[in-house]
């Protein structure tokens, strides 16, 4: 199942869940096409959303130099421009580090 298929199914489910299930969010970054350079970037993003629990907003004003890949942290701007340090994990940090070095920008 594709990604957009997937999240086509999730959406016409008769209550779209306000959480999704691990199950659910294995499915999503499953689904994602690692051949075409935006599965690669899509990957990183899925990986950096679930592994910090960031909002989409957050994920998407995230910079590079935001990422601290030496001490596992990303400084996030939040709501209100409030910054603070967020975990990250060791299978996000090796995506971003792919997409970064392909330079992927689409």
């Amino acid at each position: 199942m594709t990604l957009h298929n997937y999240l086509i199914h999730l959406v016409l489910e008769e209550n779209f869940p306000d959480t999704l299930s691990v199950h659910d969010i294995d499915n999503l970054i499953a689904a994602i096409d690692l051949s075409k350079p935006e599965g690669v970037r899509n990957k990183a993003m899925m990986e950096t959303l679930y592994s910090c629990g960031l909002r989409v907003s957050e994920l998407i004003s995230l910079k590079l130099s935001n990422v601290h890949f030496e001490i596992g942290f990303v400084k996030v701007i939040g709501k209100g421009d409030k910054e603070r340090l967020v975990p990250i994990g060791s299978v996000a940090i090796k995506h971003i580090r792919s997409t970064s070095m392909r330079s992927v920008v689409i």
